[in-house]
């Protein structure tokens, strides 16, 4: 009876124990009832000790696969962090990117205008001839003051000063095209030169610049 007692629990054990090297290897395929069967089988074949050395072994096992587990998890949000991180870097380089482009932009017009004007600049110190006064034309007016002179931060060479209304008003370039000369208004506006403006003559007289482009159109 006590024999019969002691298989029983020997059985018991090695059940358990079967449990444990299942659970231990889920990545693997399942077994079937014949390779349980034969699995068991070898198990009884072997001595207590034996036993207890493969229980520690497979628990060291289970252990190390739980901290394997562990590790790969925190890599993974390591990794999505980084992924994470470099998506905002990236938006960041093309803000940057966009900035540095529209800079550069901004330095290239800023040059070719400073170009331009040092050639009206120096055609005739800015002021018109006669023959140029005829006819119809645009040019751009800095500012308009009742006393003082134009300010230091738009003192340009080639701008020429002009008298009416009881202002002095300063004037800038010849152009025979109010687009050209719209553009080069905008050029000063981009310099820091934000209230000039674009405005029309015929035969020296100031008119409106849509009446002086009406004129210029009618010519063609």
């Amino acid at each position: 009876m006590k024999h019969n007692l002691n298989n029983v629990k020997k059985i018991t054990f090695l059940l358990s124990l079967l449990i444990l090297i299942g659970s231990s290897i889920k990545a693997q395929k399942p077994m079937d009832e014949k390779a349980k069967k034969a699995q068991l089988k070898e198990l009884k074949k072997m001595k207590p000790e034996q036993i207890l050395s493969l229980k520690e072994n497979i628990s060291k096992k289970n252990d190390e696969l739980k901290n394997m587990q562990s590790e790969i998890e925190n890599n993974r949000n390591i990794a999505q962090n980084l992924g994470t991180q470099l998506l905002a870097t990236k938006q960041t380089n093309d803000s940057l990117l966009v900035v540095v482009y529209s800079l550069q932009n901004e330095v290239e017009v800023a040059s070719k205008a400073a170009a331009q004007y040092a050639v009206m600049a120096n055609s005739n110190n800015g002021k018109l001839t006669d023959a140029m006064k005829k006819g119809a034309y645009f040019r751009i007016q800095l500012g308009a003051y009742k006393t003082g002179a134009l300010n230091k931060s738009m003192d340009l060479a080639g701008v020429e000063s002009e008298k009416g209304d009881g202002l002095n008003k300063y004037l800038f370039g010849f152009f025979k095209s109010l687009p050209e000369a719209e553009k080069v208004r905008n050029d000063f506006t981009k310099l820091g030169i934000a209230d000039s403006w674009v405005v029309g003559y015929n035969n020296g007289t100031r008119i409106l610049k849509e009446e002086a482009a009406e004129i210029l159109k009618k010519k063609k």
